[in-house]
Formats: structure tokens, C-alpha cells, sequence
């Protein structure tokens, strides 16, 4: 008789969160995305830009436990904050992939 440790089920990976568009660091940098400072299922939580880590919003959660939501109201908080005018703008969209065919000359 073989004594097996007993099998421990793999846990799921959480769904991917969808980042909403954020606007432009005062810093002077577009983040990739918001880094969330919260005690779990917290009534406020901070929110961070990924780039410098220099400045924060703090934003309402709501005791939710939903990290999609939660990640929707820092990013609305995040976007909502005032800033100079230079920096209240969303990253641009990127540009078209060149063309793949090549150009001739007549």
C-alpha cells in the first residue's frame, strides 16, 4: 500500500482585468496601468500611475470586492484629478502599421 500526499487542486488564474484608458502622469509619462494601494474590501483605496510611483489619487471603493470595479473607480478617480494642462490628455492611438508593399518609382 503506497501512502500519496493528497492532491492539491491548481488554483484558477483570476480573470484579466481590462484597464480603462488614464490619462497622462503629472510626472509627464502615459502609465501602463495603476498600481492600487487597499486593504481588502476597504471604503478608499490609493491608486498610483506604474510609471514613477511619485504621485496618487485617493479614490472611493466602496467596500466592493470586485477588482474590475475597483480598478474602474481608481482609473475614474485617477482621470477626474486635476492637472496642468499639458498633462490632461490620454495616450495617443497608435499609428497604422507600415504598408507591406513596397514602393515603386516610375
Amino acid at each position: 500500500m503506497s501512502s500519496r500526499p493528497p492532491t492539491i487542486p491548481l488554483q484558477q488564474q483570476p480573470p484579466k482585468l481590462e484597464q480603462p484608458p488614464i490619462k497622462m502622469c503629472p510626472c509627464g509619462q502615459f502609465p501602463d496601468g495603476l498600481l492600487i494601494e487597499m486593504p481588502e474590501r476597504a471604503k478608499y483605496g490609493r491608486a498610483m500611475g506604474s510609471c514613477c510611483g511619485d504621485w496618487s489619487v485617493e479614490f472611493r471603493n466602496n467596500y466592493t470586492q470586485d477588482p474590475q470595479e475597483t480598478l474602474t473607480r481608481a482609473s475614474k478617480a485617477w482621470n477626474d484629478a486635476p492637472r496642468a494642462p499639458e498633462s490632461d490628455v490620454f495616450p495617443p492611438e497608435p499609428a497604422a502599421p507600415p504598408s507591406a508593399e513596397p514602393e515603386t518609382s516610375h
